[in-house]
């Protein structure tokens, strides 16, 4: 009987998950815009296309739906809401967690962890990549090696 009341007490604790919906789409998406700073940040607020970033926690904030992210090396990604699209290019030893409502393109990633679910997958010439995915249409995986897939229930 312990363990039974044990049981109903965390499920009460556990707040149920509010149903995915897609959002309308705005007639102008927004673009991200560049966030200059004088001094060497550990954590940083992008409002930008990324460009050569190295050893940095990225927070992309929510003025920004479609993303593209260059040329990051040992970075993790942190987005906390949905996107529109995704695009990345060039990301060595990094972590990349998102959401994408539309299609997302990943392109020459090399050792990294990347959690995406997505409505259109596209990777291409990746290698070393651990892939937890969800996506609602098949995946197009053109010319990667060792990539490691993991399905992840989002949706």
């Amino acid at each position: 009987m312990a363990g039974i009341k044990e049981l109903d007490q965390a499920i009460a604790g556990v707040s149920t998950r509010k149903k995915f919906s897609f959002k309308k789409k705005d007639s102008e998406s927004k673009a991200a815009v560049a966030v200059e700073s004088d001094k060497p940040v550990v954590e940083t607020v992008v409002e930008a296309p990324m460009n050569i970033r190295m050893n940095e926690d990225i927070i992309i904030p929510e003025s920004v739906t479609d993303l593209v992210l260059e040329n990051l090396d040992h970075c993790s990604v942190i987005v906390q809401h949905t996107l529109t699209s995704l695009h990345l290019k060039n990301v060595k030893n990094s972590v990349v967690d998102v959401i994408v409502e539309g299609s997302s393109m990943i392109q020459n990633i090399e050792h990294s962890f990347i959690k995406i679910s997505c409505w259109q997958l596209r990777c291409h010439d990746s290698d070393r990549v651990l892939l937890k995915t969800t996506c609602r249409s098949d995946p197009i995986i053109e010319d990667c090696k060792n990539m490691v897939f993991n399905q992840v229930n989002i949706f």
